[in-house]
């Protein structure tokens, strides 16, 4: 099996490194069976460098060849065919305590597509979507009908922090407040999530080893 991994820096021997808190499956050297993924993370990763003054950033996928079969005999594996409810615990343990150790050496993600969903809306938030899309011109049942890009979402991110002095956060952090707010709201792990589908909740498979930190090949 191919593994990719992206990022700004070529990886030629994985190791297994202390890395950033409120990941999926805490400490991980993350990888991906989808190359076009794994060029993503490198592009994400690439463009906040240089917003970050690192001009010079390159993207850069690692390819690494992995023996699923033979890795099975020697490691423990933690397999999640869908997204249930042991799932969502174990991120929500993941992202919530950084001493959390689960001791398996991998785990794979559902591979269930969650993307497409029906989720519900209050009444409120109804009437205003209505009232937003008959603002429209001739909108079509296909049309998106939020037409806001990426990098005007990370301006806004950069000037509503600028102006309020709190810490600027990633897009994708608002998903995980989401999640921590239904939390906090009571909502059972398995309404979570229904509610956020799977996506990142990042990729497909990790590695982990017993001293606590995590080898993420996905």
């Amino acid at each position: 099996m191919k593994l990719y991994h992206g990022g700004l820096t070529a990886v030629n021997s994985p190791r297994i490194i202390r890395s950033e808190i409120g990941r999926d499956f805490g400490f991980a050297f993350y990888t991906t069976d989808i190359k076009e993924q794994a060029e993503r993370w490198a592009y994400r990763r690439q463009r906040a460098a240089i917003r970050n003054g690192c001009s010079s950033a390159q993207a850069i996928v690692s390819v690494f060849e992995f023996d699923e079969a033979a890795s099975r005999k020697n490691l423990e594996f933690l397999d999640f065919p869908e997204a249930n409810l042991a799932w969502l615990d174990l991120v929500v343990a993941c992202r919530s305590d950084c001493t959390f150790a689960h001791g398996k050496d991998v785990i794979t993600d559902p591979k269930t597509p969650k993307s497409n969903r029906v989720i519900q809306m209050p009444a409120f938030l109804c009437d205003e979507m209505q009232d937003y899309i008959k603002s429209l011109y001739a909108v079509q049942p296909t049309d998106r009908i939020f037409t806001v890009t990426k990098s005007y979402l990370h301006r806004e991110m950069d000037r509503g922090a600028k102006e309020t002095s709190v810490k600027r956060i990633r897009i994708h952090d608002l998903r995980h407040s989401h999640i921590s707010l239904l939390i906090d709201m009571g909502f059972t792990a398995l309404a979570i999530a229904d509610r956020v589908g799977h996506e990142s909740i990042d990729s497909p498979t990790r590695a982990r080893r017993k001293s606590g930190m995590t080898l993420r090949i996905g």
